[in-house]
């Protein structure tokens, strides 16, 4: 992980950190931002599932972070009173993810009942009855010293084990904070969330003051209404709050949202007004520029939901996540970049369901996408041949796809190219690779070409040139 400027000028304490986290989790030297995943089976509290998918995460995606949510709901259903079974199970599962060489973000989220602010419940979002308790409504101003409780609790009980403490997620929703604003505070989610910031942090700093505290985790966008805040504004009520001493890094969740014309990574939300992405992301960096960047969501749908209003197809996917790291890698700020998530989700267990979420790296049926392999890395894509034939003579290419963590890749169609002058690269054949990534093709050379093979989104062949006498 290289280190920023800012990084240097942080107290000592944080900087041993830093050593020991590089000392412990999994950095590949090819990396610049570190790779995370996020996904609920792989962090299932007792599930067997659960350990299998952490197994996969760490020793063939060769992950370096996962990340987790514990529930508040969940931990301490009664004041005072943990789940026990709950959280040694959680902790077995942090234990999982250390063995398979991963560090670990915990993110601390929902309200239980007894901490609600009940002022609330009357005027709950459309479709929701009033009256009744939700996870979403605020933590009351009385129960925040039982948050800093809470948050001590789970860092002094995991303490050495956790890398960071992520505070709430995407507290500038509706789903995680309601309501956003009110008729007294525009600005109403944004101003309890920094309380929340005061108490988590001196919770998990009194329980483990090895541990990071990590703020933020904005979602990308917000209309600055009762349901949503653009991460810009409620970024800039915690700047001038004047809490950043109380927190180690900021976190976001850089989607690319629906209604842009251009969705690559690089490339600025429909609105950089009320959105921040990834091709945005420097309108934050300048709002903290003395704070690393953990990403701790991010990914694209390969089936249309309605959460996101847009999807890309399975070599997009593959080629934006490849792009992504790269682009994020160009900021020294930006430590680690968070790929939601393994395996597909839908409801209905259908695919298509537009109430699904389709950014996993494998399929609902569990089948890997192109992504999976361009998450993995050390994929290598080989094409030899003879490189002199005569003419009207044929041309034998072969070669071999193989990835790092699984060895050769079967039953993927390759793209040959054929590459001239005069019409520069285009397709001439699709080939299949046997079981063990292994091709064959052969082809009639016109006059002097080139030829290369390509797995659309994943990796290409090297060149190779062919003279025909």
């Amino acid at each position: 992980m290289r280190l920023s400027t800012s990084v240097r000028v942080l107290a000592p304490w944080f900087l041993a950190l830093v050593l020991v986290f590089l000392a412990t989790c999994r950095v590949a030297s090819a990396d610049v931002v570190l790779r995370g995943l996020d996904d609920p089976r792989a962090f299932t509290p007792g599930s067997t599932s659960g350990a299998v998918a952490m197994h996969e995460l760490g020793h063939l995606l060769r992950a370096s972070v996962v990340r987790a949510d514990v529930r508040w709901e969940d931990a301490e259903p009664q004041r005072g009173v943990f789940d026990e079974t709950y959280l040694s199970q959680v902790s077995a599962t942090i234990d999982t993810a250390r063995a398979e060489g991963m560090a670990v973000i915990i993110t601390s989220c929902k309200v239980p009942k007894w901490a609600s602010d009940s002022t609330f419940w009357n005027n709950p979002p459309a479709g929701f009855t009033r009256g009744r308790y939700y996870p979403f409504y605020p933590v009351r101003t009385d129960r925040l010293d039982d948050y800093r409780l809470f948050a001590e609790y789970l860092a002094r009980r995991f303490a050495g084990r956790v890398m960071a403490y992520e505070c709430w997620n995407e507290p500038n929703l509706w789903p995680f904070i309601y309501p956003q604003r009110t008729a007294t505070d525009g600005l109403f989610a944004a101003h309890r969330y920094i309380e929340m910031i005061r108490a988590f942090s001196a919770g998990v700093r009194s329980g483990d003051p090895a541990a990071q505290v990590v703020v933020g985790a904005t979602a990308p966008t917000g209309r600055n209404d009762r349901l949503s805040t653009s991460p810009q504004r409620f970024a800039s009520v915690i700047k001038h709050a004047g809490v950043e001493d109380l927190f180690d890094a900021y976190s976001h969740h850089p989607y690319m949202t629906g209604g842009a014309t251009n969705v690559a990574p690089e490339r600025p939300p429909r609105d950089p007004s009320s959105g921040v992405s990834l091709g945005n992301i420097s309108t934050l960096l300048k709002v903290f520029p003395n704070k690393p960047f953990y990403l701790t969501e991010y990914g694209y749908n390969t089936s249309f939901n309605l959460a996101f209003g847009f999807s890309v197809s399975l070599a997009q996917q593959a080629d934006y996540l490849r792009r992504a790291y790269s682009f994020a890698g160009r900021y020294p700020q930006i430590k680690m970049l968070v790929w939601y998530m393994l395996r597909d989700r839908s409801p209905s267990g259908r695919a298509g369901d537009i109430h699904g979420i389709y950014l996993g790296l494998r399929h609902l049926s569990g089948a890997k996408k192109p992504a999976w392999y361009s998450f993995a890395r050390g994929n290598r894509l080989t094409l030899a041949g003879a490189t002199t034939v005569g003419a009207d003579s044929s041309l034998l290419l072969r070669g071999r796809l193989t990835c790092a963590s699984v060895g050769g890749v079967g039953g993927k169609v390759l793209v040959v190219k054929c590459y001239r002058p005069t019409t520069g690269w285009r397709t001439i054949a699709k080939v299949t690779t046997g079981a063990k990534g292994y091709y064959r093709l052969r082809v009639w050379p016109s006059r002097s070409e080139s030829f290369r093979t390509v797995w659309p989104g994943v990796v290409h062949s090297p060149i190779h040139r062919v003279l025909v006498r």
